[in-house]
């Protein structure tokens, strides 16, 4: 998942921003992870003990027509909880040989002073740390 942004520069958070993250589910083993990487993602990250962070440098590309596109290394979310996905209607999208995977939403905060890219529509962020906060579903 990559983000396309008309600012030259990534913003720093002048205060904690409310975001939203979709993260997957797999049983029995009880494993998050996130759904377009598959990156684990640890208890401690889902409880809101730490922080999740992007891996790696990440990227920022320049397109011909000045736009950016931002990609790893950033963690993506979105700015509203109403996200437009029709997958999320049902929440498990996939079972087999005993192994379900289901979807759900978190709310989230860009913690003040994090650096983070805003897309051009303004519905999703790309942030190099993020906070879990609560579950939605």
């Amino acid at each position: 998942m990559c983000l396309e942004t008309l600012d030259k520069k990534r913003k720093i958070a002048g205060h904690d921003i409310v975001c939203y993250k979709i993260v997957e589910r797999v049983e029995p083993d009880g494993i998050w992870r996130t759904p377009f990487r598959l990156c684990r993602i640890p208890d401690a990250v889902i409880s809101g003990r730490r922080f999740m962070v992007g891996r790696g440098l990440g990227f920022v590309r320049r397109k011909r027509d000045n736009s950016r596109i931002v990609g790893r290394g950033y963690v993506h979310v979105y700015r509203d909880e109403d996200v437009k996905f029709g997958f999320l209607m049902d929440e498990t999208y996939s079972s087999f040989d005993g192994i379900t995977v289901s979807w759900h939403l978190f709310k989230c905060v860009i913690p003040v002073g994090t650096a983070y890219w805003e897309s051009l529509d303004g519905e999703t962020f790309c942030a190099k740390r993020i906070k879990f906060v609560s579950q939605i579903f």
